[in-house]
């Protein structure tokens, strides 16, 4: 009954003689995640995933959760370096289906959490700070950086809807970005403009693009978003840009 009072407890934890299940978890068994089986990590998350109210908290140890990495290496990252691969946005850029999300390179700033995880532990990670695209700026530019890698595997017509359903979240997620984030999405190129991608625009549109797509200068590249608006105000060509058939309106 004494173990059980605050008091004592705050008392022989200074001492470094008394551990809460928490405590000990996270001291004593999770830095060996990477050597565990993949059942045991399992065990072990849905043991300790609960018991993380805080976020800060989650996100201070780098050996949380096991990660998918190219070559089959084990990698543990953050619940702040996972991305969410039930995020339609992110699902369309890497052409996820089901559970069958990519493994990624090592150096990449985020990756997705190993196939082994069951639903409930990730469900814990999106409580903890798993990263979804919604009003996120690091993993929008990060999904433009994949979809520009991805052009030459992508056909046009799957490129042109996977980059307009790109665009709308970015759309979506302006007004919540910080004004670095948004200056480096403007600068990221991965705007596809051939006919194949993009469908074709209205005549009269307001960039009346025909001519220039007709001069075959777009396709030889992709572009950014900088190059379709006008920059002589900080808002309103953003709202402007809008207007392109890229995105829905």
């Amino acid at each position: 009954e004494a173990l059980g009072l605050p008091e004592v407890k705050e008392h022989l934890g200074a001492m470094q003689r008394f551990m809460d299940e928490k405590t000990w978890l996270r001291m004593q068994v999770a830095p060996h995640l990477a050597d565990m089986t993949p059942e045991d990590q399992v065990k072990l998350l849905e043991r300790l995933l609960p018991l993380l109210q805080d976020l800060q908290e989650a996100n201070t140890d780098a050996f949380l959760v096991p990660v998918e990495v190219t070559g089959g290496r084990v990698l543990m990252k953050r619940p702040i370096e996972v991305l969410d691969p039930q995020d339609f946005t992110i699902q369309d850029v890497f052409s996820v289906a089901g559970d069958d999300w990519p493994a990624l390179d090592r150096h990449r700033a985020l990756h997705f959490p190993a196939k082994t995880l069951p639903t409930p532990v990730r469900t814990h990670l999106r409580r903890l700070g798993m990263r979804s695209s919604m009003g996120d700026g690091q993993v929008l530019v990060f999904l433009c950086e994949a979809l520009q890698e991805r052009h030459s595997q992508v056909q046009g017509k799957r490129y042109g809807e996977i980059q307009r359903g790109l665009l709308q979240r970015i759309l979506e997620s302006w007004s919540h970005l910080q004004a670095e984030q948004q200056e480096e999405l403007l600068s990221k190129a991965f705007v596809d403009l051939s006919a194949e991608a993009d469908g074709g625009e209205a005549p009269d549109s307001l960039f009346a693009l025909r001519a220039f797509r007709d001069s075959n200068q777009c396709r030889s590249r992709l572009f950014s978003l900088k190059e379709l608006v006008s920059r002589t105000n900080p808002v309103d060509p953003y709202l402007r840009w809008t207007s392109l058939t890229l995105c829905p309106r």
